[in-house]
Parts: structure tokens; C-alpha cells; sequence
């Protein structure tokens, strides 16, 4: 959990993993001026992912941080397998 000041962060200060994800991908491509080529998976646009051993989408918020990554994939080629 996250901290501000000497209490803990609520609920509604929370972001859900959705949006978590898209500050990471879509908006981060934006803010860089590059949603043409990076931020999502659409065919032209350059593709770099991971693999993780759970669907972070079905699994309870607390065990998020205990995925592991099995796969890197970047421009195209596996940099990393588990």
C-alpha cells in the first residue's frame, strides 16, 4: 500500500490496474508525441510486451506484485524466456 504523510492512501486516491496499465502505455506514447508508433497493439505500430504468468486482470489487486514475467518480446525478437 501505498503512503502519503502518516496515512495510508484510500481507495478512492487509487487507480485501478486498467488505468495503471494505460499510464504505462497509451498515455506515456502520447506525452511523447509518438501514439503513432508506440502505446497499444495495432498492426504498423511497434510492439514490444511481456509475457506474465497470470492474467493481472482476473487475479485479486494484492497478488499483482507477485507476477512473473516469462517472456520479454522487443522489436519483435524474445529477449528474455523463462
Amino acid at each position: 500500500m501505498g503512503r502519503k504523510g502518516e496515512g495510508f492512501l484510500g481507495k478512492e486516491e487509487s487507480i485501478s490496474i486498467i488505468e495503471a496499465l494505460q499510464t504505462y502505455t497509451i498515455y506515456a506514447a502520447k506525452c511523447l508525441f509518438l501514439e503513432d508508433r508506440i502505446g497499444s497493439l495495432e498492426e504498423g505500430k511497434l510492439a514490444d510486451l511481456f509475457v506474465w504468468d497470470k492474467d493481472m486482470l482476473s487475479i485479486p489487486i494484492d497478488e499483482v506484485r507477485d507476477l512473473t514475467v516469462l517472456m520479454t518480446i522487443v522489436d519483435g525478437e524474445i529477449v528474455f524466456q523463462r
